[in-house]
């Protein structure tokens, strides 16, 4: 019975480790290639902007609803305090239909970026750990739930937690703007995939870890 409870924390361990380790370099990949590839992350999301969302723009602006509402009720309280404090507010520009659908598929873009390097490592990682510690956790079927159960946590972020989930992308995107000294650009490149993928990916892997699937059914 100790020998089972011993392996089951091992398991868990790993799971953490190998998800953490997914989540902690999911951002920089994101943020590496934004640096690295500015012309073909433009290209992709202006070809998904015109060929894919722009056609069925009110099909995905329904989809981003949520994400749109905490936009909009942030700047509000952004304009309340200008205005407080006796400042300028300057007025929104209206957003084109290209820039809407252009918006969105930045969005998507970075997301699916970010989801699919957290996969990869994650499993490559939990492979790792099972060869290290003789573990027997599956490390592709690990991988998947954990995405699955984020996916779902990132359709609940802009949604059930918008304002909350706003709060945290804006401030954090602050923080490392002026305490590291970070583009906003930048800040925002690694603020907005560890909000909106990466503390949904923590909820999962804490749940993974109460089950961790083992390759031999287990």
């Amino acid at each position: 019975m100790a020998n089972v409870v011993s392996n089951r924390k091992k398991d868990a361990a790993s799971v953490f480790a190998a998800g953490l380790t997914g989540m902690a370099v999911a951002p920089g990949v994101v943020y590496t290639a934004e640096k690295l590839l500015p012309s073909q992350m433009k290209g992709l999301k202006n070809f998904l902007a015109r060929n894919v969302i722009e056609p069925h723009l009110e099909f995905f602006g329904r989809l981003s609803k949520g994400l749109d509402e905490a936009h909009e009720r942030y700047d509000d309280r952004q304009e309340k305090l200008q205005l407080a404090r006796g400042e300028k507010v300057q007025p929104r520009p209206p957003e084109s239909r290209q820039q809407r659908a252009y918006n969105i598929a930045d969005s998507i873009t970075r997301t699916g970026l970010a989801l699919g390097s957290d996969f990869v490592i994650t499993a490559a990682m939990q492979a790792l750990c099972n060869r290290v510690f003789k573990l027997n956790v599956h490390p592709t079927k690990t991988a998947f739930w954990e995405s699955t159960l984020q996916l779902g946590g990132i359709a609940l972020m802009p949604t059930l937690f918008a304002v909350p989930s706003e709060n945290i992308h804006h401030g954090l995107s602050k923080m490392l703007n002026k305490v590291l000294g970070m583009s906003k650009k930048s800040a925002d490149d690694i603020a907005l995939p560890f909000t909106y993928v990466t503390l949904p990916g923590l909820a999962a892997t804490g749940l993974m870890m109460a089950y961790a699937p083992h390759s031999n059914g287990r």
